[in-house]
């Protein structure tokens, strides 16, 4: 599908450029030749005037076109010709071109079975013609050498924009390819996720189902509680695979309005207190109050619960977390902290560990997570325009989150 894409856009951008390209170069012929042509009429109608002027004429002031000038009778026959940048003798001027100009309605004109351009004036004699004949091979060639001119520019830049298109399409398909893999790891990962659940629920309702009469009451309990279980779980990753859907459709975000960080931040720390004591944990913070953003706080309170939730779970046991929330970057921002003692983090996975069902780390594997946490708050923190990465720290992981003030 991409290798599609990408061939589609270079033709499309071929047809383009093509289209505009030999527009560019048919204007810019057709602009020359009109010019020559105007070019070649001034000079005639200069080497016609400057014939009637003077005798003999200045070749200094005559324009630098091969011509001659002839003044002939109304049968067409030469009376006196004057040279231009070539001379001839009377009798090398035909009869019938003369005759085929002063019959033509138009002063201005070609003969193309001659070669040749003229320009006709009334003579010095009432019956009499003064034609200035000029040679069209200085034309000819002029328009064929930019003819092959024009075929070699244009056939060079129509190749350097065929690579430019194909280099810029590999460019401008690289987020959709790695959309379009991220979507199919995505589905293979749910996939996974979801085979264990379904597996446990649809083998212990067999067991129910051909053992119910047989059984012990002990074991048709515990078969159903390992149903309720698993459909718990399965529920929680539906859950966050809807939260991920939803933030990746763009539909209209919850509204916004001014909040305490730090009243959001306590009040999401405040259930995880009796979850850290169970495991043997501390939790200490350290938030400032006066803290205010534009956001929702539904999202805010999610965030936090994703990043203490992570701290517990990686925590080591008997160690501590820490949560700080302080200004940061001359009071423009603010600067929430979740650090826990733990084992560090891979450099490597440092980035992707925000990447949906990522878990590389052994260390972080087989803790009841699915691995989209972190992906939520993720889009938690872009959706209020924030930012959130992860710090290797002696003896500790951190989390953190900037997150703008609001004014």
């Amino acid at each position: 599908m991409i290798r599609s894409l990408r061939w589609k856009f270079v033709a499309a951008m071929m047809g383009i450029v093509t289209v505009i390209l030999a527009a560019a170069l048919v204007l810019f012929y057709r602009s020359t030749w009109v010019n020559l042509q105007q070019d070649t009429a001034s000079a005639l109608v200069q080497a016609a005037q400057e014939s009637l002027s003077r005798a003999p004429w200045d070749n200094s002031r005559q324009p630098l076109l091969p011509f001659f000038v002839v003044e002939v009778d109304s049968e067409g026959n030469v009376l006196e010709s004057r040279p231009g940048f070539f001379s001839f003798e009377k009798e090398a001027v035909p009869q019938e071109m003369n005759l085929e100009v002063i019959r033509r309605p138009e002063n201005l004109g070609t003969l193309e079975d001659y070669g040749l351009t003229y320009y006709r004036i009334q003579g010095r004699e009432p019956a009499s013609w003064r034609i200035v004949y000029a040679d069209r091979s200085f034309e000819t060639s002029t328009m064929e050498n930019l003819v092959r001119t024009l075929v070699l520019v244009g056939g060079g830049a129509w190749v350097l924009f065929l690579l430019l298109s194909i280099a810029l399409s590999r460019w401008m398909t690289k987020p959709v390819e790695r959309a379009w893999q991220q979507q199919k790891q995505f589905v293979a990962d749910a996939s996974h996720e979801l085979k264990t659940p379904l597996t446990v629920i649809l083998s212990s309702a067999q067991m129910i189902a051909s053992r119910r009469s047989t059984a012990p009451a002990e074991a048709v309990q515990r078969w159903t509680e390992n149903i309720q279980a698993e459909g718990a779980r399965m529920r929680g990753l539906v859950e966050d695979m809807l939260t991920l859907a939803r933030s990746d459709s763009q539909s209209p975000q919850k509204q916004t309005a001014r909040l305490c960080l730090g009243e959001e931040v306590e009040s999401a720390v405040l259930p995880f207190e009796p979850i850290a004591f169970e495991r043997g944990l501390t939790i200490q913070s350290q938030l400032c109050q006066e803290s205010y953003i534009l956001g929702d706080g539904e999202g805010i309170r999610r965030l936090c619960g994703v990043l203490l939730d992570n701290a517990v779970k990686y925590c080591t046991p008997g160690g501590e977390i820490q949560v700080t929330l302080a200004p940061d970057g001359g009071n423009k921002h603010w600067l929430l902290t979740v650090e826990n003692d733990g084992a560090s983090i891979d450099q490597k996975d440092l980035k992707r560990i925000f990447d949906r069902f990522y878990r590389s780390d052994p260390a972080r594997v087989n803790h009841g997570g699915y691995g989209l946490g972190l992906a939520i708050a993720r889009q938690i923190v872009l959706r209020h325009k924030g930012k959130i990465w992860a710090e290797n720290r002696p003896g500790k992981v951190a989390f953190l989150v900037r997150l703008p003030q609001a004014r």
